[in-house]
């Protein structure tokens, strides 16, 4: 029972950590950008102090997981058409951010049941 608490924990912050690195990589701050942009930098920041306070009172777990897989994919939907669909170079889209978010998004997936 500890050991599989200690592995959804431990995915449930792993995927919050990736989800704020995300958002974090769309900051520029030698730029001014757009506000929508900002806005779209800040909110994983935002979800996952979000997640944090429902694992800490003990959400149910299944929820907050869910959370997770609906944000992350959320979160590649506008990824793509926000960032990469004006960018020529789609590569750093194409061959990481998809695979590794798909990546994460089965182990929640399995991990879910």
């Amino acid at each position: 029972q500890i050991k599989e608490q200690l592995t959804i924990e431990f995915l449930i912050y792993y995927t919050l950590i990736i989800t704020v690195f995300i958002g974090a990589t769309n900051w520029n701050l030698n730029i001014k950008l757009k506000n929508y942009i900002i806005i779209f930098g800040f909110l994983p920041s935002f979800f996952a102090v979000f997640i944090i306070i429902l694992n800490l009172i003990n959400y149910n777990y299944l929820f907050i997981i869910q959370l997770l897989i609906l944000f992350m994919i959320a979160q590649l939907f506008f990824d793509y058409f926000l960032i990469y669909a004006g960018n020529e170079n789609k590569k750093p889209f194409y061959f990481v951010r998809l695979p590794l978010t798909v990546i994460i998004i089965i182990i929640l997936t399995i991990f879910r049941f």
